[in-house]
């Protein structure tokens, strides 16, 4: 019968080095602590599941026990642990690891039993009785709480309180107080009504107290119940053990049937009284010198556990008959349905008037001298407010409170049923569905919402990404595109887009257009449309190209494979110089017009030097040079046009600006004699080219003075070729790479 009707409420706790955490039931009636092992195999334990105790890592102590309870019992050896509990911590608290349990309804959620009872009445100190020094011992937990040291992590004040929760009401929280009181429970710890316990010869066993009054009340008319004369109390008063490990109010005979007379009820042939559900049974019971306390009349009647739907309920006070149990030490065990009504604290200190306790000092030399215990109770039920709450749910089917009843029994219950199927008033099954449904395709639609908009912003930044935009709108580099500088305010164009950049003939307009401002601007000499001359063989099976340089042939009369790369980009003939001409220069035919329009030759192909720069999105440098040097041809000039200079070094790459402009060779020319001029190998002519071909010497070009025509050629068909230059210039921007592949 009690384990149908078990009503358990646990606390949490910390047990071993892993700080493992298990549900203990809190029970006021014993005063060990045991937790289901991993060692025990019984149908109890197996309810349990994985979370049993692990006693691998404890310290064992040689000792096995068995703990009975009123139904149902635990047995298994006694090994020391660490525990943790309410944030107090416990190095070796002595606990029964059990590998039996027999008659117990654990689950994941219940695994064991804290016992809050007085130390005096632990099973386990009777084996290992406590000491007062610091080694393991068979001390309660209770007495190892209050004398954890230093004193400063102890509790404040050695009490304990407990508040339980009835089922389908909020108004009052399942609360363990340990050294304080919960204040949302009790706003003035004075109304708390003390007294002292108990205490059978050993001494103080049980939270006892003496049994003054019970009163029964029948349409408002208070019906005192007559008490019998027991040895159990003091002064022959019956007493009563506050347990709540107990579902029920289990009292003698005379006191059972005394109350249910009281309303004109007897027992059934199985013993049970019954009450109709929508009838209230009205009591109190005075304790001590204390006033009464109401219990609440949905906690002294319940449904049968077989048919919650049941017109007729049992009554919650039961004679220990009933339940196979022999009661000597005490006429009455008030379980949770009285228990439910009250405040209950535990104190191991005599209080204050105030209700106050003495701070804690850990001063006592042993566990039986400092413990003082006395029993406070405050009344948690309201008679009127406890008498609409039952008309409430018993008769007009509602709910207490909006947290329900899901927590186990249900309103109007001391055990494990649950409120009347009926009573529980709310939507419908296909209102409910529906609304899921709702929820549903809402949760649907929302995703699908924040999907498309991150689709939406995706799209857009891979738009960017194609334009050469960043995320933020700035310009960044392409990968396959030209790179420029951001800080000049040039746009980078990829040669894979179409957008509006120019076209390569616009960009060698460009250039020739800027070559004509530049030869104004710097040349020496003057270039007219008079100054116009064709390409003239040189009887040796070259041409004089538009810097004075010859154009070699092969020997079988085949053009250079690299000679395309060198040809004037303007058409058949360039611009030279128009200077007087000693003796020893070559003779020129008579100028002519230069034309006007400008025609790319056919073969025109750029060659990418192996510098890496920019390619041909990058513009033209514009500045105006200064030159000072004594030797023209070291300066950096000469390397601006593609020309080494005679002290540059032969391992930089060579620069491809401005090739073929008229402007460029004028200043070549103008570099006058160079007697020295030693040019090095062409990287275009491959090594067997230059091996099997004669040293061509240097024609005299109209563009150099006749010293330097006469100058032989070392090793190279090609007259110049493309470098950096070391010299000094008064504007040290390097020349930027315009070259790009050719098609």
């Amino acid at each position: 019968m009690l384990t149908a009707l078990r009503r358990v409420y646990v606390v949490p706790i910390s047990i071993g080095p892993s700080h493992t955490q298990y549900y203990l039931q809190v029970d006021t009636g014993s005063s060990d602590l045991w937790v289901a092992s991993t060692s025990c195999s019984s149908s109890a334990c197996n309810s349990v599941g994985a979370s049993k105790y692990d006693p691998s890592q404890s310290l064992p102590t040689g000792q096995y026990v068995t703990v009975t309870y009123a139904e149902g019992e635990a047995s298994g050896p006694i090994v020391w642990d660490s525990v943790q509990i309410g944030g107090y911590s416990i190095d070796n608290q002595a606990l029964i690891a059990a590998t039996s349990v027999n008659a117990e309804p654990l689950s994941s959620r219940f695994a064991g039993v804290l016992g809050l009872a007085l130390p005096l009445n632990s099973v386990i100190a009777q084996r290992i009785p406590p000491t007062t020094s610091d080694a393991p011992d068979g001390a309660a937990l209770t007495s190892n709480l209050f004398g954890i040291t230093p004193v400063s992590t102890a509790p404040g004040a050695r009490f304990l309180s407990i508040a339980l929760e009835r089922p389908g009401s909020d108004k009052v929280s399942s609360t363990l107080g340990i050294g304080r009181h919960p204040t949302d429970v009790v706003p003035d710890p004075s109304k708390v009504q003390y007294s002292t316990i108990i205490s059978e010869a050993p001494g103080a066993l049980w939270w006892q107290a003496n049994v003054r009054a019970i009163t029964v009340y029948v349409n408002g008319q208070a019906k005192h119940v007559s008490l019998p004369t027991s040895s159990t109390g003091t002064h022959g008063q019956p007493s009563a053990i506050l347990d709540t490990g107990v579902p029920l109010i289990i009292a003698s005979p005379a006191i059972t049937y005394g109350i249910y007379g009281a309303m004109g009820y007897s027992p059934a042939s199985d013993g049970n009284v019954y009450i109709p559900c929508n009838q209230p049974l009205n009591m109190s019971i005075t304790l001590d010198d204390r006033s009464e306390i109401p219990i609440h009349p949905l906690d002294l009647t319940y449904f049968p556990p077989d048919d919650p739907s049941a017109e007729n309920c049992i009554g919650a006070i039961q004679t220990p008959q009933q339940i196979g149990l022999t009661l000597s030490q005490t006429d009455m065990i008030l379980g949770v349905p009285f228990l439910r009504n009250t405040y209950t604290v535990l104190g191991f200190d005599t209080p204050g008037a105030d209700g106050s306790f003495p701070p804690n000092t850990g001063a006592a030399t042993s566990a039986s001298q400092r413990i003082q215990p006395r029993l406070g109770l405050m009344s948690l039920t309201d008679p009127a407010t406890a008498a609409a709450e039952f008309h409430q749910v018993r008769v007009l089917k509602q709910p207490i409170s909006s947290s329900g009843s899901g927590s186990g029994s249900g309103s109007g219950t001391t055990g494990g049923g649950a409120v009347h199927a009926a009573g529980k008033k709310g939507l419908s099954v296909g209102i409910e569905v529906l609304i899921g449904l709702l929820g549903f395709f809402g949760l649907c639609f929302v995703l699908f919402g924040a999907r498309l908009i991150y689709m939406k912003r995706r799209w857009k930044g891979q738009q960017r990404a194609a334009a050469g935009e960043s995320p933020d709108g700035t310009l960044r580099d392409l990968k396959n595109g030209s790179y420029v500088l951001n800080e000049l305010g040039y746009r980078p164009a990829s040669r894979k887009s179409h957008s509006s950049a120019p076209s390569e003939d616009e960009l060698r307009m460009k250039r020739y257009e800027e070559y004509k401002r530049r030869r104004d601007l710097e040349s020496e000499y003057s270039d007219s449309a008079a100054t116009r001359v064709e390409d003239e063989d040189d009887g040796r099976g070259g041409a004089a190209d538009e810097f004075g340089a010859l154009t070699a042939k092969m020997r079988d009369g085949a053009d250079s494979p690299e000679e395309s790369r060198f040809r004037d980009p303007w058409g058949d003939s360039t611009l030279v110089d128009a200077r007087a001409r000693g003796p020893d220069e070559l003779a020129l035919p008579p100028p002519t017009a230069r034309r006007a329009s400008y025609m790319p030759a056919s073969h025109l192909s750029h060659h990418r030097t192996p510098s890496g720069g920019p390619s041909s999105a990058t513009p033209l440098l514009s500045h105006t040079r200064s030159y000072s040097h004594p030797n023209p041809l070291d300066s950096e000039d000469i390397a601006e046009f593609g020309m080494p200079g005679v002290d540059a070094d032969r391992d930089r790459p060579a620069s491809m600006a401005g090739i073929g402009t008229s402007a460029r060779s004028r200043r070549l020319g103008s570099a006058g004699s160079a007697a020295a001029l030693h040019l090095p190998p062409s990287p275009l002519v491959s090594p067997a080219d230059r091996g099997s071909r004669t040293s061509p010497t240097l024609i005299p070009s109209p563009l150099l003075s006749p010293d330097a025509a006469r100058l032989p050629l070392p090793g190279s068909p090609r007259a110049l070729e493309p470098v950096y230059s070391t010299a000094g210039s008064r504007n040290d921007s390097r020349v930027s790479v315009i070259g790009h592949e050719g098609s």
